[in-house]
């Protein structure tokens, strides 16, 4: 969940951030900007979020438990620069 929290907040973030840019850029249009984001958003997160509804907690839980073994970060190397 707390991966969710960091895409939304990054999304709000950049919206902040690339306003004034794309105030004169797009003018009336930066309206559909923001619709553009927030289905992006929505789209990644009804992607990545598992389905929960009538799961018990051992369940969700043997569910994520499962799905974070195929991943680690500690597969990728950092090499130092």
């Amino acid at each position: 969940m707390t991966f969710f929290c960091v895409v939304v907040w990054l999304r709000e973030l950049t919206g902040v951030l690339l306003f004034p840019i794309a105030i004169p850029l797009t003018r009336e249009y930066m309206i559909t900007v923001f619709i553009g984001l927030t289905l992006f958003t929505g789209s990644f997160i009804g992607w990545r979020m598992p389905d929960t509804k009538g799961k018990t907690v051992p369940e969700i839980q043997q569910f994520l438990q499962a799905r974070s073994a195929t991943f680690h970060f500690s597969q990728f190397k950092l090499s130092k620069m």
